[in-house]
């Protein structure tokens, strides 16, 4: 998933400022585990919190651009896909399929 590009740019924080690093990674799985429990409204309050956390990075970090532009397309990507977010873990607990392959194939890259 695109979650996975956010948390390499988290691990890039890291080593600009290792403590306000982690806690953004921190961020980042708890945005993770937000969507894939299906709680869209939660993720995107997360993305908010985001977008303030890293914004001490913005003189320091040389992929803030970027950064910022995959929260942003991340957000309008689940905007647009609420409706069809899934609960993965209700899924997973219920033995159902939770590959989303199929999906990511149709997105466009960030």
């Amino acid at each position: 998933m695109k979650l996975t590009v956010l948390g390499q740019y988290g691990k890039g924080l890291v080593q600009c400022a290792a403590v306000l690093g982690e806690q953004i990674q921190d961020q980042i799985e708890r945005l993770k585990w937000s969507l894939w429990h299906g709680q869209v409204d939660k993720a995107l309050g997360k993305i908010d919190d985001l977008e303030t956390s890293i914004e001490p990075f913005s003189e320091t970090y040389a992929r803030f651009a970027p950064l910022v532009k995959a929260l942003s397309a991340l957000r309008t990507y689940i905007v647009n896909n609420q409706h069809v977010i899934p609960n993965y873990g209700e899924r997973y607990r219920n033995g159902e399929p939770i590959a989303t392959g199929f999906v990511e194939s149709t997105v466009t890259k960030w």
